[in-house]
């Protein structure tokens, strides 16, 4: 079959190329964030042109479904003073999550440097019944593409673009179950009871320390999941690739619709703007899955100041200066 001729036509074929170059990695990410702990993580959109091709041939060439990290962290073993790159995008998102909430809550401080120690505690992880605002703004999307497709299809009777809203949301359920999203994710729960700290070029002036627990030992294995995503095996690998081929399928229904091409536009795009939103959202550390709390804010003029007040509570600022001082030098903040 041919692309649905006319205006409308090209516009939703104009909006499938922008969609396969700019929208997949939105898609991406929000499947990354949501995958295992939401019913629907990504919304049907013309973003999926661009990652259903990128994530089948992810998934044939290194069978891992994650995607890379979004910035360069260096992961550092407190306890071991070993550092190593972060491979991971799970870490990056938890350090870009943890510097907007503290900036959101204790302001941005540029003339200072800060260290921010949590600690990780043995609780249940979020329930995926658990309510979060992102949850309900991915809700209200999800109706609103529902009720655009099923009241023209109504009046019309015509319901293409119903179908493709169903199925659509059906597969984004249906990917979001692999079960190789918990496990490129899960080494972050192993019971390691060590202390890792979290540093990036892109925070100059803030570092994250992440603690155990001593009764515990509930810390989290940072060493694991800063390493390369662990791949599917052949027999999950064969199970992965049904709701990815078939999501093929989705998309060429969605390019040929030679109907209700309009509410097609505003289901795409109102999918796009929700997986966009969803990509940018971050949760607060205490949100998070691997829980976490904030305990204390180490915060000097220079680096050497905070180094020193965390040294006096914690024992392991020394283990911090291979980081810190790389070149034998104590760089201070710039006023």
């Amino acid at each position: 079959m041919e692309p649905a001729s006319g205006w409308l036509g090209n516009l939703v074929f104009a909006l499938a190329i922008f969609g396969f170059l700019f929208g997949g990695q939105f898609v991406h990410t929000s499947f990354a964030r949501k995958a295992g702990h939401a019913y629907f993580p990504a919304s049907f959109s013309f973003g999926w042109f661009g990652y259903i091709p990128v994530a089948l041939f992810r998934l044939l060439c290194s069978r891992t479904l994650m995607p890379e990290p979004d910035f360069p962290v260096r992961v550092m073993n407190l306890e071991s003073a070993t550092a190593s790159d972060n491979k991971s995008w799970l870490i990056s998102y938890y350090l870009r999550s943890c510097m907007r909430s503290m900036n959101r809550q204790l302001g941005s401080r540029r003339n200072q440097f800060r260290i921010f120690v949590f600690s990780s505690e043995k609780r249940n992880r979020p329930s995926i019944y658990t309510v979060h605002m992102d949850d309900i703004f991915r809700a209200s999307f999800l109706i609103a593409q529902f009720v655009a497709s099923f009241t023209l299809g109504f009046m019309q009777d015509d319901w293409g673009v119903l179908t493709i809203t169903l199925y659509g949301t059906l597969l984004s359920w249906w990917i979001g179950r692999l079960c190789q999203w918990n496990t490129e994710k899960s080494p972050s729960f192993q019971d390691s009871g060590h202390t890792y700290m979290l540093t990036s070029a892109k925070h100059p002036h803030e570092v994250m320390v992440i603690k155990s627990s001593k009764e515990e030992k509930s810390a989290l294995s940072f060493d694991r999941l800063a390493q390369s995503y662990r791949p599917a095996s052949s027999n999950v690998l064969s199970t992965h690739l049904f709701p990815y081929i078939i999501s093929l399928f989705l998309l060429h229904m969605a390019l040929t619709l030679e109907t209700n091409q309009t509410v097609l536009c505003i289901v795409g795009i109102l999918g796009m703007v929700d997986n966009f939103v969803s990509s940018w959202w971050t949760r607060d550390p205490e949100e998070w899955d691997m829980c976490v709390s904030l305990k204390q804010v180490f915060h000097g003029s220079n680096v050497t100041d905070a180094l020193m007040l965390y040294e006096t509570s914690h024992s392991h600022g020394m283990a911090l200066k291979p980081e810190l001082f790389p070149h034998k030098m104590e760089p201070t903040v710039a006023a």
